[in-house]
């Protein structure tokens, strides 16, 4: 396991500066905002989605990428929309979909609701929105939206390639996922410096044998919308780490893992000068 603190001075250069992340991105794909529902039960889950325009050679081999985003306790799918996420997510050529859960936005709540259940409703949202068999899928989940993505994993993990927990409630009572969850799924931690939770990183990181950390210093419980500039470009850097091909189910690309180590290490070095 692999574990990375961000400095101090690491976050200003990450707000002034592109490093070598844009660069290996590529140029900014095209992209589309879509908006519809998806049924579950009695209820239609709304979502908001960027979609990538004629996916190239790259997605392709990647099979054709989703990232899904889940909302906390105070927000619904329009805070990923304003605050720029899903169009960024979209150009790097990673489909971009948030939806709104039971009872916030648009989505009605569930008459009944345990976690049985909500682990069914990702997994119903996640076999919707997958563009072929095999997709690669990462999931983002904040806060309260851990009551579903933690149910979730311990059910149906192998489903995706990726998990961004970003300070999701339930990480210090979970004894992590089944074995081939905890082998087969990449891991990145995302807590603020601030936020009473930031602890829960380091037991989070042991549960996955391919897992990271990312402490944003300054940054509190929400540390995407406190600190949205390194929040996107770590979570850029991450989503090209693990991908999933036909032959090998999961793959964990050095590549991309020494990216995601030399973006920040090359912000702290010059930002020490």
């Amino acid at each position: 396991t692999v574990q990375i603190m961000i400095s101090s001075a690491l976050l200003l250069l990450a707000v002034a500066s592109c490093l070598q992340l844009s660069v290996a991105a590529g140029a900014p794909r095209q992209v589309e905002l879509k908006h519809g529902t998806i049924p579950f039960f009695d209820i239609q889950i709304a979502y908001k989605l960027y979609d990538v325009v004629n996916p190239g050679p790259e997605e392709d081999a990647r099979l054709n990428p989703t990232a899904i985003f889940l909302h906390g306790a105070k927000y619904t799918s329009e805070f990923w929309l304003k605050l720029g996420t899903l169009k960024q997510v979209a150009e790097s050529g990673v489909r971009a979909l948030a939806i709104d859960l039971p009872g916030f936005g648009a989505t009605p709540a569930l008459p009944y609701s345990d976690n049985n259940m909500r682990s069914e409703l990702i997994k119903t949202v996640i076999e919707s929105v997958s563009v072929r068999v095999n997709s690669s899928i990462y999931l983002i989940s904040p806060s309260m939206s851990g009551r579903y993505s933690i149910p979730f994993l311990d059910r149906h993990g192998v489903m995706i390639t990726s998990f961004v927990a970003v300070a999701p409630i339930g990480v210090r009572d979970w004894g992590g996922p089944w074995e081939d969850t905890h082998r087969k799924v990449c891991a990145l931690a995302v807590y603020g410096s601030e936020d009473p939770l930031a602890p829960d990183a380091d037991r989070l990181v042991k549960l996955f044998q391919y897992a990271w950390k990312v402490v944003i210093p300054g940054a509190g419980h929400r540390s995407y919308e406190d600190k949205p500039e390194i929040f996107h470009k770590v979570l850029l850097t991450f989503l090209r780490k693990c991908q999933r091909n036909i032959g090998s189910g999961h793959d964990v690309l050095p590549e991309a893992g020494i990216e995601l180590v030399r973006t920040l290490r090359d912000a702290e070095m010059v930002t020490k000068q």
